[in-house]
């Protein structure tokens, strides 16, 4: 789910829903909505967006059987890579490389930290790919 109907992960998953943004007032409604169609068990913070609306809603959202991957206020988990290494210790999470690791240009980065996919694009060298390591 992604409040941007042109989201990129839409491309990538079975399902999807538009959502309204976490600010606003319908949001929750939305998001129970959502959970209680797809069945959906967990949830996990995928932006700064969604981690402070997770987090107080918490109990609602447990009345509807959702388990929470992270339910506290914490900014870490905009950090990509802290939350790429935490979340693999609990499920198989799919790759990500950290930029000392990557020998192979040219290739697609998201940030390492901060919200949304802003100045993701093609890395042509690694010195570009610096440019990104702290948030915009």
């Amino acid at each position: 789910m992604d409040s941007n109907s042109l989201s990129a992960g839409f491309y990538l998953s079975d399902y999807y829903e538009v959502i309204p943004e976490a600010e606003a007032d319908d949001y929750l409604e939305a998001l129970l909505n959502i959970i209680d169609k797809y069945n959906i068990e967990i949830l996990m913070p995928s932006s700064g967006y969604d981690i402070f609306p997770f987090s107080e809603f918490k109990s609602k959202l447990k009345k509807h059987g959702v388990i929470l991957v992270s339910d506290e206020k914490s900014w870490k988990f905009v950090d990509k890579i802290y939350t790429f290494n935490h979340l693999n210790k609990i499920f198989q999470a799919t790759s990500t490389l950290i930029p000392d690791e990557i020998d192979t240009y040219p290739l697609l980065q998201n940030r390492a930290m901060g919200r949304a996919g802003c100045n993701s694009g093609k890395r042509r060298a690694r010195k570009e790919i610096h440019l990104l390591k702290f948030p915009i």
